[in-house]
C-alpha cells in the first residue's frame, strides 16, 4: 500500500516536501527577518522542493531532534505551553515521516519504521502530558540513530547517481 507521495527512493520511503510544521519551509524552525526575509525564504522553500527525497528524510529529522532539544530545554525552565508547542511539532513530523512510508516498495523496512514512529508518537504525547524530559530524550535519542543511518543512506544513494551519471555519459559518447 503506497501512503501519499509517488516519489520514493529505493529503500522505500521518500517525502512530498511538506515538513509537517504548517508547511512554511521552515524544517529546521529557522524564521526569517528583516528586509532578506522574503529571499531568505523563497531560497529555503526551493531548496526543500527541489531536494531528493532522502535528503528531505534527514532535514525533517534534524528539525525533530531540533525541536526535541528545545521541548526539553522548556520543560526545564517550567515553561509548558512552549514545550508543548514544540512537541506537537515534533509528532507533527514524525507522522510526516509516516505517511511518506511507501509499503509496497520498502516491505519490511517500511513496516518497521511504521512501528517506530508509532512508538515514539506514543512516547511523545505521553512525554507531552507529564512534561518528561527524559521520555523525550529517549526518542531524540532513537531519532539521531535515525538520522545517521539516513545521512549515510543518502550520501551513497548520491554515489550511485553519479556513478550511474558517468556511465550514462560515458555510452553517450561512444
Amino acid at each position: 500500500m503506497n501512503r501519499g507521495y509517488n516519489g520514493y527512493n529505493n529503500n522505500g520511503i521518500g517525502g512530498n516536501g511538506n515538513n509537517g510544521n504548517g508547511g512554511n519551509g521552515e524544517v529546521n524552525g529557522a524564521g526569517t527577518y528583516g528586509q532578506n526575509g522574503n529571499t531568505a525564504q523563497k531560497y529555503q522553500k526551493t531548496s526543500i522542493e527541489t531536494a531528493d527525497d532522502g535528503k528531505l528524510v534527514v532535514e525533517l529529522y534534524k528539525g525533530a531532534i531540533k525541536f526535541m532539544k528545545l521541548a526539553r530545554k522548556q520543560i526545564e525552565e517550567e515553561n509548558p505551553m512552549e514545550a508543548n508547542n514544540l512537541l506537537i511539532r515534533v509528532q507533527n513530523i514524525i507522522t510526516e515521516l509516516m505517511n511518506t512510508l511507501d509499503f509496497e516498495q520498502g516491505g519490511e523496512l517500511a513496516a518497521n519504521l511504521e512501528a517506530l514512529y508509532d512508538y515514539m508518537l506514543n512516547e511523545l504525547v505521553q512525554a507531552n502530558l507529564d512534561k518528561d524530559a527524559e521520555r523525550i530524550k529517549n526518542v531524540e535519542d532513537m531519532m539521531m540513530q535515525l538520522l545517521e543511518s539516513w545521512q549515510e543512506a543518502a550520501k551513497e544513494a548520491r554515489k550511485e547517481k553519479r556513478r550511474q551519471e558517468k556511465v550514462r555519459i560515458s555510452a553517450e559518447g561512444q
